[in-house]
């Protein structure tokens, strides 16, 4: 069955494993890959290495997937949703529909798909030392273990988005009392593991043939830029969750006064002006609020137009869900905004009464994005 940007391959415990398109071109390069390593671990393999290599990344992809159900049992053991399951590009990820609660659970859910992934290659390197030397057993078996050996401690360096990146994030989190920072240490963390991948390839090299080849450093930038792009989109996520719960509808508010729609906006700006208003709520007849206007609205008028222009006109008309309390704060405010996508909002105080226009572009600003 399709899916947006992949194919469900299965479902394990009702979870959708999702393989997307990119996956194949990271099959066929392994394949690629190791096929003349299989040729020369398992003598007379002859042109069969390439299907034995095809076998190798089918365990490798299957071990990868073990990997990740290591994230999904123990998130669903903590009652967390968990959406699917993708095998793409860069390997695999869990995606999980809420974050754990508490630093504990989030480095548990972080540490059980490096735990397994060690688990399987310490069994795997076992069994495949056991089996007879030169055979394409032993070879699959110790070349699937070597590797799920290092996806363990791969993922367990401390940086998001890697499993220790998350594991950090719980410790900081934890110590500080407070996930924004654990966060915040995650990224650079992060950060730091980027540039990393990106010297270490090049630093090999050049200890081995004192001079950086052009085939390191490329290997380099392929492994540092996508980590260093998730370690920087995690770092905005944090700053902007620290933002988050200093919101406040009543703090962002713009003062406004209360006109007639057929009223001019040379007067209705007059009148703001002499109340110390900044927007304006337009109403009808009998009182009620149908339309409002902000600050940049009203001086996008031109100064030549303002004495014909009515209000109503210049004003932008209230929808439902265009009121919002002037109490509301944090994730509840942006929970009502996206609700009811407007450019401005009618405030009103908890009994009823208007407090005034809000701006979605000052919320915006508040939280660090454009206006």
């Amino acid at each position: 069955m399709r899916t947006s940007g992949g194919i469900v391959l299965a479902r394990v415990g009702g979870v959708p494993v999702v393989v997307r398109p990119s996956w194949l071109v990271v099959a066929l390069v392994i394949t690629w890959v190791f096929g003349p390593v299989l040729a020369d671990a398992v003598p007379g393999l002859g042109g069969w290495a390439y299907a034995a290599s095809a076998a190798f990344t089918v365990l490798l992809y299957a071990s990868v997937l073990v990997h990740e159900l290591g994230h999904v049992v123990v998130a669903r053991a903590f009652g967390l949703p968990v959406h699917r399951v993708e095998l793409s590009l860069l390997g695999g990820g869990s995606h999980l529909g809420a974050s754990a609660p508490v630093p504990g659970r989030e480095a548990a859910v972080a540490a059980a798909g490096p735990a397994l992934s060690l688990l399987l290659g310490a069994v795997g390197l076992a069994v495949g030392q056991a089996a007879a030397d030169g055979t394409l057993l032993r070879a699959l078996l110790v070349q699937v273990a070597v590797a799920n050996l290092l996806v363990g401690l791969v993922n367990l360096l401390p940086g998001l988005p890697l499993d220790g990146g998350r594991v950090l994030t719980a410790a900081v989190w934890k110590a500080t009392g407070r996930r924004p920072t654990g966060a915040r240490a995650g990224a650079w963390g992060g950060r730091a593991v980027a540039v990393l991948a990106l010297v270490v390839p090049v630093a090999l090299d050049v200890a081995a043939d004192g001079v950086a080849e052009p085939l390191p450093v490329l290997l380099g930038l392929a492994l540092a830029l996508p980590l260093w792009l998730a370690a920087s989109a995690a770092l905005e996520a944090a700053q902007l969750s620290e933002r988050v719960p200093r919101l406040s509808a009543g703090a962002l508010v713009q003062p406004a006064v209360a006109v007639l729609g057929a009223t001019p906006v040379s007067e209705a700006m007059r009148r703001a002006a002499e109340a110390g208003a900044r927007a304006l709520v337009v109403v009808a007849a009998d009182g009620r609020p149908v339309a409002v206007a902000d600050e940049q609205r009203l001086s996008a008028v031109p100064d030549a137009r303002r004495p014909w222009t009515t209000a109503a006109d210049a004003s932008h008309r209230l929808a439902a869900g265009s009121a919002i309390r002037s109490d509301l704060t944090g994730e509840d405010l942006l929970s009502a905004l996206h609700n009811a996508p407007a450019p401005e909002y009618l405030v009103l105080t908890p009994d009823g009464q208007v407090s005034g226009v809000l701006a979605a572009r000052d919320v915006r600003r508040a939280l660090g994005g454009p206006a």
